[in-house]
């Protein structure tokens, strides 16, 4: 830090009464700045004495004070403590005239001493009758001191060498000048360099209107945009952000002064002429003046490379110095003259001085706020000269444990990761850059995965001096990319074990690709062929149904599920086979392949239909001893009607509604036949459906007199359906409520009309249905397995028959339940003229 440019520090130096002055002490004494009294009291010695040169501080003692002075500047840098001496001045030849000198060092705790504050207090332990003579003496003295100054101003030898003396101080301000504008120049291109290198876009926003003032490259070719765009508003410079909420965001970060963090945040740009879409993470920061307003926005991208573009200081200070330079061949005219110029040109390199450290300052305050761990290392022992508070946090570490130390002392964890530190130590020769990604970190606080780069910083020479060190936390995406690792391997574990197959329709190439079981599935030697070569192997009555079923996936981007059979190209033999699988799209929705898995069903397919001949076999077989048995039953409660024998009446009555229970089990079974088989037809006709549902709800009021079920709604709704069938439908549901619920319980069965269909539904009081179960309910030979159920006589193929029937009058079925209060199950059929696609009441859904 400049001391100089302390304002408070300089108002205090500039209104102390007693003389004044600083001392740099950093690699010899000199003195840097000093008050009006001190120049005063310069002036008085020097003519005192007869001066043939500029006095330094020094010189304004006795011998044997100049060696005190000497040590308790030596004293004051080393312990770091106030100092005051009892000094002579040099015009006095005895003890009589001392003076009080206080030493005051100025304290930086991450540093030596560089500077030291000195303060005279002429005559302040004199006694009264000294300060009497005293008086005396300098009357005596002002006189003398005014022939002497009639005589300096008749003698032009003398303003000669004043003049010489003042040419003196600004050539020897100049040099300090010029040193400390090199060290400025070298400290902001150091900035500048590192900067331009990082890895991510960099720029600033000025003012209200957000004018774009920097914009390193990277951030340049992110926006698809060049250099011109500098100066320019951002809604100007990129107009496709003008209806996006980014300047929003901008404008609130300039009004509150609050940092603004975007993660993976949803960006439209102009990309070769058409909005693209994409995400970056972003850091909006207030930049603020002292005042601490708002008066620019630092924008920082993540995972782009830094650049900053910065004016130019070089010309704007040869400029400055070539003005100082005329206005100094001025000054020769007169001595006055010379000094009004030597003031205005202290004042104009004050400035240059200022606006330099102010550049330097924004540089720093890039690195300090860059949302990314960054720091520099210097030289072959890796001596960290900046950490900013990103890394600062990820060691577990303060700049005073780092700053200034190799980092095997500083962090000694490092000096176990040999092979690292040789890589980085080897940039001091090669020059080139090193890039790490997902480096496995341990520190004092973190273990994690980081993304790293490590960038020569090069001298005038071209001699890498430093290593700029940039890191990016990837913990989490290394973290995510094992387990996706791991979730592959579980998973073609788990196809290996099934049997299964994967496959992958491109629909840009219009290729099927194949693992190696999926092609042994379909009996093929290549992995890749064409779909139409893919849709030759489906069997004709299947191929309208497989191709319907994967355009209604793609419209509805859902899964599915379905069976097929194909004929391999060098088989005879069909094959059945199930696939599963789904879509995936690109950002702007367009589909772009089909993913999914194979495995072939044959022999369990084989199984079900030699099951399926089989139960109808059975219940062909089953049903005509059963015909007959109901005939003998209803021969016997005929014979016994005019008897009054109640038991045997009760007892044949019993055994007529066991058989109806059968009778309807084995139309059952057969029913199930008939829907594997595919072979089963709707007989449809017109006719009144609340209706039926009356007939069928009467009927079971005399099969189940334990129940009261009741009818809502009796009005009067005519369909075009299969009637026997509805009425299989409603029979089930009806009988499946009174089967679950206790006796003296409620059915209420409801039918009305919404939109083209009508809807029917039966609610009980039952014991209800568990969630998990309720997904199975409709599957073929489904049972709810619970205590409560297990007494409950039934095979599991009502409902699946339900809803097949349902689903052939392109209607649906569900059902909703809740334990301990009941079931409530729904249909819907289309209503008389009423469109019949799928489509129209996927609303009720």
């Amino acid at each position: 830090m400049d001391l100089l440019s302390n304002a408070f520090l300089k108002t205090l130096l500039d209104h102390s009464a007693n003389p004044t002055f600083i001392l740099s002490v950093d690699k010899e004494m000199e003195l840097i700045d000093q008050n009006k009294a001190y120049i005063n009291l310069l002036e008085r010695l020097s003519l005192i004495i007869k001066a043939n040169k500029i006095l330094k501080p020094a010189d304004f003692f006795n011998e044997q004070s100049k060696q005190l002075f000497i040590e308790g500047i030596a004293q004051c840098s080393k312990f770091k403590e106030q100092i005051t001496l009892q000094v002579i001045p040099s015009y006095s030849t005895s003890e009589e005239n001392i003076w009080q000198l206080e030493l005051i060092p100025v304290l930086n705790n991450e540093f030596p001493i560089l500077h030291i504050i000195g303060i005279i207090y002429e005559n302040s332990i004199q006694s009264d009758t000294e300060k009497t003579e005293r008086l005396s003496r300098e009357q005596n003295l002002n006189e003398e001191l005014a022939t002497m100054l009639e005589e300096m101003e008749a003698t032009n030898e003398e303003l000669s060498q004043a003049q010489q003396a003042l040419l003196s101080i600004n050539q020897e301000l100049e040099e300090r000048v010029k040193e400390r504008t090199k060290e400025l120049q070298t400290s902001e291109a150091r900035l500048k360099y590192m900067i331009t290198e990082a890895p991510v876009g960099i720029s600033v926003l000025h003012g209200k209107n957000h004018v774009l003032e920097l914009a390193n490259n990277k951030m340049l070719e992110l926006l698809q945009k060049t250099s011109k765009i500098i100066g320019m508003p951002i809604i100007e410079a990129i107009p496709e952000m003008a209806e996006q909420v980014y300047p929003k965001i901008l404008d609130e970060v300039f009004q509150t002064g609050e940092p603004y963090y975007g993660e993976a945040s949803k960006v439209m740009l102009n990309h070769g002429g058409l909005l693209k879409e994409g995400y970056y993470s972003f850091v909006n920061y207030p930049l603020k003046d002292a005042n601490g307003n708002t008066e620019s926005i630092m924008v920082v991208a993540s995972e782009v490379t830094e650049q900053v573009l910065s004016r130019e200081k070089v010309e704007k200070l040869n400029e400055s110095l070539s003005s100082i330079n005329e206005k100094l061949e001025i000054t020769n005219a007169d001595l006055l003259e010379s000094n009004k110029s030597l003031a205005t040109t202290q004042s104009n390199l004050k400035s240059i001085l200022d606006e330099l450290y102010k550049s330097e300052s924004r540089f720093r305050g890039f690195f300090e706020k860059a949302p990314l761990g960054m720091c520099v290392l210097k030289g072959t022992q890796l001596i960290t000269e900046f950490a900013n508070d990103n890394i600062l946090a990820l060691w577990g570490k303060t700049r005073n444990e780092v700053i200034g130390l190799p980092q095997e002392v500083a962090r000694p964890e490092v000096s176990k990761q040999k092979e690292l530190l040789t890589q980085v130590k080897s940039i001091f020769q090669t020059g080139k850059p090193l890039y790490i990604s997902a480096l496995k970190v341990s520190t004092l606080v973190k273990e994690g995965y980081f993304n790293t780069m490590y960038q020569p910083l090069k001298n005038d020479n071209d001699e890498v001096v430093s290593i700029l060190v940039i890191i990016s936390d990837v913990t989490d995406q290394a973290n995510y990319r094992k387990e996706l690792e791991k979730a592959k391997d579980i998973l073609k574990l788990a196809m290996d074990a099934s049997s299964m197959g994967s496959w992958n329709i491109d629909l840009v190439s219009k290729k099927l690709i194949l693992s190696e079981r999926a092609q042994r599935i379909y009996g093929l030697e290549t992995s890749r062929l064409d779909l139409d070569l893919a849709k030759s192997m489906v069997s004709d009555e299947h191929l309208e149904y497989l191709t319907g079923s994967l355009k209604k996936a793609l419209h509805n981007k859902t899964a599915f599920n379905i069976e097929y059979k194909i004929k391999p190209i060098e088989s005879s033999n069909f094959k059945w086979l199930r696939s599963t699988g789904k879509a995936y799209y690109d950002n702007e929705g367009k589909a772009l392949y089909i993913a999914g898995a194979v495995l072939d069903i044959t022999e369990q397919k084989e199984d079900e239909l030699r099951k399926n001949d089989f139960i109808g076999m059975v219940s062909h077989e089953l049903r005509t001893p059963l015909t007959s048995l109901s005939a003998y039953i209803q021969l016997l409660q005929y014979k016994v009607k005019d008897n009054k024998d109640s038991f045997t009446d009760e007892t044949l009555n019993k055994v007529s509604i066991q058989l109806k229970r059968m009778s309807g089990m084995i139309d059952g079974f057969l029913n199930v036949s008939v829907l594997e088989s595919g072979s089963i037809t709707l007989n449809k006709s017109n006719f009144d459906l609340v209706e039926l549902i009356k007939s069928v709800a009467e009927e079971n009021r005399v099969l189940m007199p334990g129940h009261f079920i009741q009818v809502i709604d009796e009005e009067k709704i005519n369909v075009f359906a299969d009637q026997q069938k509805i009425g299989n439908v409603v029979n089930n549901l009806i009988s499946n409520a009174a089967k679950y619920s206790k006796k003296d319980s409620l059915i209420a069965i409801r039918c009305e009309i919404i939109g083209n269909f009508v809807q029917v539904s039966i609610e009980d009081e039952g014991i209800g249905i568990h969630k998990e179960d309720q997904a199975k309910l409709f599957n073929r030979f489904f049972r709810v397995d619970s205590p409560n159920t297990k007494t409950i006589a039934g095979f599991g193929v009502g409902l699946y028959i339900c809803e097949e029937i349902i689903k052939k009058h392109q209607g649906k079925i569900w059902m909703e339940s809740e334990m301990g209060k009941g079931s409530t199950f729904y249909f819907i059929i289309p209503l008389i003229g009423a469109p019949t696609s799928k489509e129209n009441h996927t609303g009720l859904d």
